[in-house]
């Protein structure tokens, strides 16, 4: 809950001076963008914002936001060290 509150509240603020109920899914889209260019956030970072903002959306505005609309980021997978697979191969 509290994550969902600080996301939020972060939301909010960069968006003080418009009407939250009308910005569109593009404007929000954009927000999260900021966050991953400016801020580096990791992917489960943002996955947190993105359901925090669609649960604020739903409960407050009874608007749904899509999956579509706000796709999710994918986990980055990390290919194994070659060096630690030839040494447990050798096991």
């Amino acid at each position: 809950i509290e994550i969902y509150r600080t996301q939020i509240g972060y939301f909010l603020d960069y968006f003080r001076n418009r009407s939250i109920y009308e910005l569109s899914d593009g404007e929000i889209k954009g927000y999260l963008s900021n966050l991953i260019t400016e801020h580096e956030f990791s992917y489960s970072t943002q996955n947190q914002v993105i359901s925090a903002l669609k649960l604020y959306y739903d409960i407050v505005f009874h608007r749904d936001i899509s999956d579509r609309d706000l796709p999710r980021p994918k986990k980055n997978n990390k290919l194994p060290d070659i060096d630690q697979v030839r040494l447990i191969s050798l096991f």
